[in-house]
């Protein structure tokens, strides 16, 4: 990705801001794909539907997929299904 270009494509995600790597991660798995055409909404407040959907959608709609279906979370220290 060129040094100018935004994470995922988003306006509003520039690409060194800490979650960059994490919003690439959750478009690229299907998880979310922003508020807007270009605006992922860093700064909108989600509501407790939307956090479950995410959650639903990282886990693969039916719970934690084999480690060889998906990449792991951009995220370390995460205690759920990828070690």
């Amino acid at each position: 990705m060129p040094a100018q270009a935004k994470a995922a494509g988003f306006s509003d995600v520039p690409d060194g801001a800490d979650y960059a790597k994490a919003v690439d991660w959750a478009v690229e798995n299907g998880v979310t794909a922003g508020v807007g055409k270009a605006e992922f909404g860093p700064d909108v407040v989600c509501t407790r539907g939307q956090i479950v959907t995410f959650l639903y959608q990282a886990l693969g709609r039916r719970g934690c997929p084999p480690a060889s279906t998906g990449t792991p979370p951009p995220w370390r220290g995460c205690r759920g299904c990828w070690r």
